[in-house]
């Protein structure tokens, strides 16, 4: 992995850019080497690297995870007996994350990552590109990659942060082509160092095909000397083959990316597999990889990009009926697999329809497997008569609201509106693009119905799972059927794996674990959870929306079925590990707050607040993310002490409907700060259809203390047995284990009877964990220190009564402390008490 790659071309000694490569370092942290391919970047900055000390190189992968590339390679900057000692953790442990690795750099070192291009932008910003490693002097980082590097840190190029080396930097110059040529033991010619320079505009690749076509002085030549190699190509290079391999190339090189399968289907020939590795092995401007989406027996091949340019330019010339039937095969074949790819092809072929056709069926998917920008792109590459069609314009509504530019959404989406009688468009689009783009809930629910009617006599196969991947995925965000949205969600399951889509089966899989969990199904929930943890089924795309669906699912089981420490634990981690705004990392804030609150650990209640603050103030796509936020925000309030102000910032949930889990919160903390009125209001707010068991618990445990209260015993305890009935099935036992003496005695009088014994004996098992040890597993000599904190004994005496020196009496307490999460000894005995 660390290993800078062994040249396999004909390299040449290019100080100029062994010095560009040196200043860029001496001017900021990070240098982009981009430029197209066959501009020798790799080989540069190899050969460069091959000089210097203290080098990591590491090539991207899109198969693989970008933060796991970045930890590799930062794993190699550091000494080798710290590197072995990593190596030796326990698997259960925290891995240190990237910015605790750099610190750890013993001295500074260079990290070169090749087809940086590949890398998620932001997991590279906010590791190796993030301001604080740049500024640590123990990093220099270069990335390697396609021109768009230069777009996706114009940031770090505008602040100085980053120096650019691009294709005009990299390009032969007149003296790199002449020491090419002595290198091949060719003898001085300045006038043809000249004509190849010229001939080729100093792009290397260019260079070495000329020379491999047999460069001479030619007429063809002369023509290349006009910037038209293919001429060249076609008369030096492709002249030079059999005829029949001659026109294989010709035809085989419609596509980049080439298999023998689509081969094939462009060419008719049988022997496909042989006549390409043929063409690898004759040089001829292709290589091979291996594809994890193909066959293992597979070999995927890949023309160079500039000469599928050329050979499409011959094609034209020489027949373009035939060339345009050759690109729009290569559509039609690479339509489903590769629509973006498809389009293109359709453009090539002069057929703009079908390019239309194949974005209007593939948009959903393309969406759902973040190609958004692409998705975008290719719209806008389409004639301007198609880019108004009113599907068109909506799809792109939906790219522009998926890439954060919800002004732009909206303006397309009203552009395409006024245009609702024009013709072009197609239904399902409309229907899905309404799906996805409405925000208020009402109007959202109403869209999922017209939705779910069109999906019902769909034809189109192709898109039919993602289709119902996002009305279940939008059904579960309504929060108006739990169970429909698991039934949905299950079929998405059922349609994606049987369209061979994997990514989507799991990231509707990991969707339906959370509707599981979200209706109160926890054991359901936490078994379809273990089976995406075992399997690592759910990928990281549609990062915006579904980041770190899983591990929330976990921790909001753990939350409603009483286990807290388990619960503040998940949702501790997520905080940490950081995510998008927006996804199910802002409800791990809200939960995090929430559980802090539950257990008092008044150490993290500022830093709950400020992870609070991220939330967004407004509703998107049927989220309320300022309710979650007003909520959590009051508990927070309340569990300081703050009475009033938990109040104030509470009110306004009381208008608002489709919460149940919220507003039983809600009514629970009104009780605790008794105000029986308001949490009899918001538990009126709970809707009876839409309430899953476990809020429905927490209803009747906050009637039943209400009642109480009010002296109605009988009654109360009536509640009581009933939400102890309900609770059984799925552990919902969250709303029985508060720190109140009106709860605490209900339970200590409730009729242990029948079942009730056993269900109160559970209760009573949690209440004793939740109680005794919230911050963690107290040894037994520090249970027993606590237990004396509860008394006034000063920690001298402790120390006395213990035997203990009064040192070792403060390191326990020092333990006892971090496990509580707790400042003091106040605190401690508050938390216990």
């Amino acid at each position: 992995m660390a290993s800078i790659p062994t040249l396999r071309v004909e390299v040449i000694a290019r100080p100029r850019l062994d010095s560009l490569l040196d200043d860029a370092q001496v001017r900021s942290p990070l240098t982009l080497v981009t430029a197209p391919s066959g501009y020798g970047k790799t080989v540069a900055t190899a050969m460069w690297a091959r000089s210097r000390a203290d080098v990591v190189w590491v090539s991207a992968s899109a198969a693989t995870d970008s933060f796991t590339i970045v930890r590799g390679a930062l794993l190699e900057a550091l000494p080798a007996d710290l590197r072995g000692r990593l190596a030796l953790l326990d698997p259960e442990e925290s891995a240190p994350d990237p910015l605790q690795l750099i610190a750890r750099i013993a001295t500074p070192t260079t990290v070169i990552i090749d087809d940086a291009h590949l890398l998620d932008r932001e997991a590279v910003r906010h590791t190796i590109a993030s301001e604080p490693a740049l500024s640590s002097g123990l990093l220099q980082v270069v990335l390697i990659g396609q021109p768009a590097l230069e777009t996706a840190y114009s940031r770090e190029l505008g602040t100085g942060l980053a120096t650019a080396i691009t294709a005009v930097d990299l390009a032969f110059t007149l003296d790199d082509v002449e020491t090419l040529l002595a290198e091949r033991d060719a003898p001085a010619d300045p006038e043809r160092s000249r004509r190849l320079h010229a001939a080729s505009g100093g792009w290397p690749v260019g260079v070495r095909m000329l020379l491999l076509g047999g460069e001479s002085d030619t007429e063809e030549l002369e023509h290349a000397w006009d910037g038209r190699l293919a001429d060249y190509v076609e008369h030096e290079v492709l002249a030079r083959l059999p005829e029949e391999l001659r026109t294989f190339v010709l035809e085989a090189s419609t596509c980049a990316r080439a298999t023998p399968s689509l081969v094939f289907l462009l060419t008719g020939r049988d022997d496909s597999r042989a006549l390409l590795a043929q063409c690898r092995e004759q040089g001829l401007f292709i290589d091979a990889y291996a594809d994890a989406r193909a066959d293992e027996h597979e070999v995927i091949y890949r023309w160079h990009d500039t000469f599928v340019n050329l050979t499409h330019t011959i094609r034209m010339r020489q027949d373009p009926d035939r060339a345009r039937a050759l690109h729009r095969v290569a559509a039609q074949a690479l339509r489903r697999a590769f629509p973006g790819a498809a389009v293109e092809q359709a453009l090539l072929a002069d057929d703009p329809d079908l390019a239309a056709d194949v974005i209007r069926s593939s948009w959903l998917g393309m969406l759902l497997s973040s190609q958004t920008t692409s998705l975008d792109q290719l719209c806008l590459s389409l004639p301007e008569e198609l880019q108004s069609q009113p599907d068109i314009l909506l799809i792109r509504a939906c790219c522009c609201d998926i890439l954060g530019e919800q002004s732009a959404a909206s303006a397309l989406r009203h552009r395409a509106q006024s245009m609702a009688d024009a013709d072009g468009g197609s239904e399902f689009v409309r229907r899905f693009s309404d799906l996805y783009l409405h925000s208020d809930p009402v109007a959202k629910a109403e869209a999922a119905d017209r939705a779910q009617e069109l999906l019902a006599g769909l034809a189109e196969a192709g898109e039919h799972p993602h289709a119902v991947f996002l009305l279940g995925w939008v059904e579960l965000r309504l929060r108006r059927d739990p169970e429909r949205a698991v039934e949905v969600l299950g079929s998405a399951v059922r349609a994606a794996h049987a369209a061979g889509e994997s990514a989507l089966a799991a990231r509707a899989h990991a969707n339906r674990a959370f509707a599981l969990t979200y209706g109160g199904r926890f054991n359901e929930a936490l078994a379809a959870l273990d089976t995406i943890d075992a399997a690592n089924l759910l990928d990281s795309q549609w990062e915006s929306f579904d980041g770190g669906l899983s591990l929330f699912s976990r921790g909001y089981a753990h939350f409603y079925r009483g286990e807290l420490v388990q619960a503040y634990d998940v949702f501790d981690r997520m905080v940490k590990e950081g995510g998008t705004d927006g996804s199910f990392l802002d409800l791990g804030r809200v939960y995090f707050a929430l559980s802090a609150s539950v257990l008092e650990r008044a150490a993290v209640y500022d830093e709950a607040e400020y992870h609070l603050s991220r939330l967004s103030n407004h509703d998107r796509h049927g989220v309320p993310w300022e309710s979650y936020k007003r909520l959590a925000a009051a508990r927070l309030l309340e569990a300081r002490g703050k009475a009033g102000a938990a109040l104030e910032v509470a009110e306004p949930l009381l208008n608002r409907g489709g919460l149940p889990a919220t507003h039983s919160l809600l009514a629970e903390m009104y009780r605790r700060l008794d105000e029986p009125a308001l949490a009899k209001v918001a538990l009126q707010r709970i809707e009876r259809r839409a309430r899953p068991r476990y809020v429905h618990v927490g209803a009747l445990v906050t009637t039943a203390a209400l009642t109480a209260a009010q002296g109605q015993s009988e009654d109360a305890h009536k509640y009581l047995e009933r939400a102890l009935l309900v609770a059984e099935p799925d552990q919902a036992w969250y709303p029985f284990l508060a720190r109140d003496s009106v709860v605490t005695e209900l339970l200590d009088a409730h009729p242990r009877s029948g079942s009730a014994e056993l269900l109160l004996a559970e209760i009573s098992r949690r209440r004793s964990a939740f109680h005794e040890a919230p911050g963690g597993t107290l040894t037994p000599r520090e249970q027993e220190i606590l237990h004396l904190l509860r008394t006034t004994m000063t920690t001298q005496e402790i120390a006395a009564e213990l035997h203990l020196s009064l040192n070792t009496v403060k390191t326990h307490l020092r333990a006892i402390y971090r496990k509580l999460g707790v400042p003091n000894r106040r605190s401690a005995v508050r938390l216990m008490s």
